[in-house]
């Protein structure tokens, strides 16, 4: 009996560099939780949204630290990593190189929230749901039980952006009718 279990933990372990993935999707979501915070203190007059990106960003915060979790349990009770090393240090290389501090103009909040949209995007194809299935649905129900859907995000940010750009009327003097 005890052989057999020894046998199923060894089966359950992965290669290094399979979960080398891992680290690399913590990497991208500490940088995403970064430029959020970011956001959110360039953007504080518009409390509304700096709130509503000081919560991504602990959301991101949530997935790095799942991320990180489950790179240090090697591997074990995962049945499928489904993001290629590639395709990951790619989303990590872009990450990367958006600018965020003191040495770049601020953006303004439209095109935050415009770069916000397609970041959350591209960072769906690296949402934790979407890269780790386990052996067991409840392993996965328990380490996503923080972590927000990214289809949820991209509402909600979707909606900030066209409240300031499309449905913004100051007034109904605005419409002409003839």
């Amino acid at each position: 009996m005890f052989k057999h279990l020894k046998e199923s933990a060894i089966k359950n372990k992965w290669p290094q560099e399979k979960l080398f993935v891992l680290d690399i999707c913590q990497q991208i979501h500490k940088h995403s939780e970064e430029f959020y915070l970011y956001l959110a203190g360039i953007h504080q007059e518009h409390s509304d949204i700096a709130r509503m990106w000081g919560l991504l960003a602990i959301d991101k915060c949530n997935h790095a630290d799942t991320f990180k979790m489950v790179y240090r349990l090697k591997g074990e009770k995962l049945k499928e990593i489904n993001v290629s090393t590639d395709a990951a240090t790619n989303i990590l290389k872009r990450m990367k190189t958006i600018p965020k501090g003191n040495n770049c103009n601020p953006p303004s909040i439209i095109d935050a929230l415009r770069f916000s949209v397609k970041m959350e995007e591209i960072l769906g194809s690296v949402h934790f749901s979407q890269v780790v299935k386990f052996t067991c649905e409840q392993d996965s129900a328990l380490m996503a039980s923080s972590l927000q859907s990214n289809s949820s995000i991209l509402h909600m940010m979707t909606e900030e952006y066209l409240s300031l750009t499309v449905l913004r009327a100051d007034s109904f003097e605005e419409f002409h009718f003839q």
